[in-house]
């Protein structure tokens, strides 16, 4: 069931931020409830992109973040590093420029 809302999510978090934010927080609901440290990452990724792409940048920082911690406590190099790219992409629309060079 996680995987099926994740895929969902993936369909639409670049054309419909909400419906793939309805379907990245269920899937996170899920996975935590199952205890599934590599998909709750990558929901929290997900709702970082929702929320930045609808000008949420605080929102997104923070789900960046989360993301990037799950990922590594799974020792998930690749779910980490697209996190840090994304909090680095954050960052200058926070006005933290040299955050976004060393987040």
């Amino acid at each position: 069931m996680v995987r099926l809302n994740l895929e969902v999510a993936d369909e639409f978090i670049f054309n419909n931020p909400d419906t793939a934010r309805y379907y990245s927080l269920r899937a996170l609901e899920l996975a935590t409830r199952i205890g599934d440290t590599s998909r709750m990452a990558k929901a929290s990724n997900y709702l970082g992109i929702t929320h930045f792409s609808q000008g949420q940048f605080v929102s997104a920082l923070e789900f960046y973040q989360n993301a990037q911690t799950l990922s590594r406590l799974v020792n998930d190099r690749s779910g980490a590093l697209k996190a840090m790219n994304n909090i680095g992409i954050v960052y200058p629309n926070l006005g933290a420029y040299s955050k976004a060079i060393d987040p």
